[in-house]
Order: C-alpha cells, then structure tokens, then sequence
C-alpha cells in the first residue's frame, strides 16, 4: 500500500539511488507548471504559440550555460504546460565530483544544501528565475500576487 501525506498519495521518487547528480551526464529533465496550468502558451494549428511566460521560459532555459559551469543544454521543447530538456553536466576530469558515500547509504538524495552546479541546482535555479520574473510581472501589472505564485512546480 502507497504511504500516504495529509490524506494524499505520495509519488515516489525516481531518482537513481546512491547517484550524484552533480557528476558529469546527460540528464533528461521535465518540469511542469503549478497544476498543469497553460502559462506557456497554446497549441495553434499544431504549433506550440509562447505566452510572455512561455518566451521567459524559452530564453531562461538558454540562458542555463551562462550560469552553470561546465553545462550546456542539448534539445529541449517548452510546451503549454511543461518544459522538456536534456541538460548536459560536462566538468573536466579533475573536476569530477566522487562519491565517498557507502554503496548502502542513499544520502546523495536527501533535502540538504544544493551542490553547486548539480542538476538540482541548476533546475532549482532555473524555476526559481522564471517564477520570479512571473510575480515582478503581475506585480507591475496590478494582479495580486498570490494569481502569480507557484508558476512552476
């Protein structure tokens, strides 16, 4: 039987155990608005059309090599209601980061302080950019900003 949280199901994670996610790899990454809502855009005559959030995603997402050493991205597709990309962590052999943790120990997935430059916090970055510039926008714009919270879970 799943384990339940305040009366919800849980997911499980499918994050690899024992894997740091700060060593180098090719890392297949989804995330998705805040209830799946359509913050990026709609689907027109089978083409993804960006909203402003959409075109902050899209160049945000770019931009995650100017800001992450040793990363670059490779394809990638922002769609109405979620964000899909491949982000290449690529550090040089004497940067790589080894894991001293036991083979039974699963620490390497535990909340904690972000590595820097891991997968964890180039997203956590990543999310926290656009939705930043999302709450600066509906504040300027006079929509309270509680409409412009949480665009990306």
């Amino acid at each position: 039987m799943q384990q339940k949280f305040k009366d919800k199901y849980r997911v499980e994670s499918i994050r690899l155990p024992n894997r740091d996610y700060a060593s180098n790899g090719w890392y297949f990454v989804t995330i998705c608005t805040n209830n799946r809502q359509c913050f990026f855009g709609n689907i027109v005559d089978g083409q993804v059309e960006y909203s402003p959030i959409g075109q902050i995603a899209e160049k945000f997402w770019s931009e995650i090599p100017q800001h992450s050493k040793y990363t670059y991205i490779d394809s990638y597709v922002i769609m109405p209601n979620h964000v899909h990309g491949i982000v290449v962590i690529d550090k040089p052999d004497n940067l790589e980061t080894v894991s001293l943790r036991s083979p039974d120990s699963d620490e390497s997935n535990k909340f904690g302080p972000l590595k820097r430059d891991s997968l964890q916090s180039i997203i956590h970055s990543y999310k926290s950019a656009v939705t930043r510039w999302c709450r600066l926008q509906y504040y300027r714009a006079g929509i309270p900003r509680r409409l412009g919270k949480n665009v990306l879970v």
